[in-house]
């Protein structure tokens, strides 16, 4: 049994391992970056392209105007690699969705009851709600769909965070293995 328990904490240990293998900032070169320092401002991050490591610091080209900024090392909190945009179209249908739906209920109720006000006195409980159920179902639908659309149409940025070594994050924690055979 101590043979098995070994031999699982061993190959745990080299998942891990493997799965947390440091990406080298200096392959990085030419990507574009985003910089998360201790010297900026809580959540200020620096966006531009990585054109320099070395082991004490890394230089961002933000634009031909601004120039380059370099950082030191021991500041750089986080560092994330620019991995394209995303479109929302999944929100953008659900929100329009619950919009639609909303507006749909209240629109057909209150036309329920107006048009029961002008030629149809007998507008009842049950019309109503049928209606209503009505207008939240088309509500929905044509809501979604617009939603979606104007979800494809907002586009953000997707950033994928680098696992750099300690001396590129200053202090940042981190376990060291060994084995010897």
């Amino acid at each position: 049994m101590p043979a098995l328990r070994h031999a699982v904490l061993t190959t745990a240990c080299l998942l891990t391992a493997a799965s947390l293998q440091a990406q080298a900032p200096s392959s990085l070169v030419g990507s574009r970056v985003r910089v998360t320092t201790l010297t900026a401002a809580p959540g200020t991050r620096t966006t531009g392209m990585l054109t320099m490591v070395a082991g004490d610091s890394l230089r961002i080209e933000r634009d031909a105007a601004a120039g380059p900024i370099t950082f030191a090392s021991s500041d750089v909190t986080s560092l994330e690699q620019y991995a394209g945009s995303r479109g929302h179209a999944g929100t953008g249908a659900l929100v329009g969705m619950t919009l639609g739906a909303v507006a749909g209920v209240a629109g057909m109720v209150a036309f329920c009851q107006n048009f029961a006000l002008l030629s149809q006195p007998d507008c009842s409980r049950s019309d109503a709600i049928e209606s209503g159920a009505l207008g939240g179902i088309t509500g929905a639908a044509v809501g979604s769909l617009l939603g979606a659309l104007v979800g494809v149409a907002v586009r953000t940025d997707k950033w994928e965070p680098v696992n750099v070594s300690p001396t590129l994050t200053g202090s940042a924690p981190g376990i060291a293995i060994s084995w010897k055979f």
